[in-house]
């Protein structure tokens, strides 16, 4: 498992006080307390800023979300503090140091949320700067010193991205759930293990262009593209501790349009690219072992679909809680079996493992060529390519000389160029449809309201 993912750095001058501070929250993988190269470096970066003689104090707290027990997690938090101190200690020496570890308690974000759950993973630092002389007012600031209380992109967007759907299921019985947008997720018996009674599931969809640049979702593995059927991020809870997936659970997703041959599970893992500080998810459609280490059973034998297709023929006794007006609908058919009726209106996915999930196929690209966007993702700034013809959403493979580099599209095919900035709390928004090919394209931003900015996106829609 890789170590640290990402460090967010937040700084915070108070210029009524007399003791600046800067505060650092460094990020965690689950279940790690190792410091990666990458983070070093960010650290070092950081206290170059402060030498030991302006500081009152160095404050270090540890913490974990709530999966595992609470011994463990204490134990983890102060293994994570360590590693900081350890580290810190090249440059300040330990008296400066004031530390705790405060495990699972104390929760800064919500546990039973996917942000919350990777945001409760971290240290926390607190530089205290040694109180001002003389008129009170902070020391002078190095030029290359920021403080900046403007929120970043992710921060400003935050209201507009799909929010979880909870649903409460018993799991001694088989259930289907239907989600707001229509899909549905069928669960066996037992799919979280014998001992586990009431289940609370929490399903976010990813289905429009729109959740998708929010959300900072694309459609390609690190060597291929892809074409999406629709995006999922999907956990099991029982109380707010996060459980595993013992068995497969199918997964019903309704076709917008024609549907598209080829379509399979593929399974996402979030990747923190530290210096541009955003998120993203690469795939892949490797059955694996689900995240928390347990093991799966992976039915081969697709016997699950052949009973739930039974089901929905009346075939099969219904003792349990399964959506009977489901079945009721799907037995309405027009002049097609329900098997068939199943198959040309939803794609049908095998999911072995909970966390981000994807309806795709592969997108097979001939004559290629890149495009270069004369703009580069920061922070504050998002730069999205979405396919006119299919829905393929692509990031840049690699920015050069602050232009995106969009490598191996296809030659001649339309594209929408999308980027999304926040300048001091107002969000800028330009959207460029070209034909693809070798030369550079310049984009143009314009301020919109958050209102705006959805009536914009809804129009590359299909």
């Amino acid at each position: 498992m890789k170590a640290l993912i990402f460090i967010l750095l937040i700084f915070s001058c108070f210029v009524g006080f007399s003791q600046p501070q800067v505060r650092v929250e460094v990020y965690f993988q689950q279940d790690d307390s190792k410091l990666s190269k990458k983070l070093c470096t960010t650290l070092d970066s950081l206290v170059d800023i402060y030498r030991e003689n302006e500081l009152e104090k160095i404050v270090l707290i540890g913490h974990t979300n709530s999966d595992g027990s609470q011994k463990y997690n204490t134990e983890l938090s102060k293994s994570r503090v360590d590693n900081v101190q350890k580290y810190l200690m090249k440059v300040y020496s330990q008296q400066l140091f004031d530390i705790g570890y405060k495990g699972e308690n104390n929760p800064n974000y919500d546990n039973s949320t996917s942000e919350g759950w990777v945001k409760n993973r971290r240290v926390s630092v607190l530089m205290i700067h040694k109180p001002a002389l003389g008129n009170g007012n902070p020391p002078p600031m190095d030029n290359n010193e920021v403080f900046n209380n403007s929120k970043t992109l992710e921060e400003v967007i935050a209201d507009l991205l799909p929010k979880p759907q909870s649903y409460e299921i018993d799991n001694q019985e088989e259930n289907i759930l239907t989600t707001q947008k229509g899909v549905k997720l069928l669960i066996p018996r037992h799919a979280f293990g014998k001992e586990e009674e009431t289940v609370r599931i929490e399903v976010t969809e990813y289905l429009t262009k729109s959740d998708m640049l929010l959300t900072n979702l694309t459609s390609q593995t690190p060597n291929q593209l892809l074409e999406t059927g629709g995006m999922f991020y999907v956990q099991a809870f029982q109380g707010s501790k996060k459980i595993p997936l013992r068995k497969p659970l199918g997964m019903v997703i309704p076709i917008n349009g024609e549907k598209k041959k080829g379509m399979e599970t593929f399974y996402g893992d979030e990747q923190r690219n530290v210096h541009i500080q955003q998120t993203s998810v690469s795939w892949d459609n490797n059955l694996r072992n689900i995240r928390e280490g347990s093991p799966i059973i992976i039915d081969a034998s697709r016997s699950w679909w052949v009973r739930f297709v039974d089901f929905l023929r009346g075939r099969e006794q219904v003792t349990n809680r399964l959506d009977v007006t489901f079945r009721k609908k799907a037995l309405e058919n027009s002049g097609l079996t329900e098997e068939e009726k199943l198959l040309a209106e939803n794609y049908l996915l095998n999911i072995g493992s909970l966390g981000w999930i994807n309806c795709d196929r592969f997108y097979d690209v001939k004559n290629k060529t890149n495009l270069i966007v004369g703009d580069s993702p920061d922070v504050n700034t998002r730069i999205l390519i979405f396919f006119k013809e299919m829905d393929v959403i692509m990031s840049p493979n690699y920015i050069r000389a602050k232009s995106s580099i969009f490598q191996d599209i296809p030659k001649g095919e339309k594209v929408i160029v999308v980027g999304l900035k926040n300048d001091e709390d107002q969000l800028l928004l330009a959207m460029e449809e070209v034909v693809v090919d070798s030369k550079k394209v310049n984009i143009k931003y314009e301020k919109v309201t958050k209102k705006l900015l959805l009536e914009k996106m809804s129009l590359i829609e299909k």
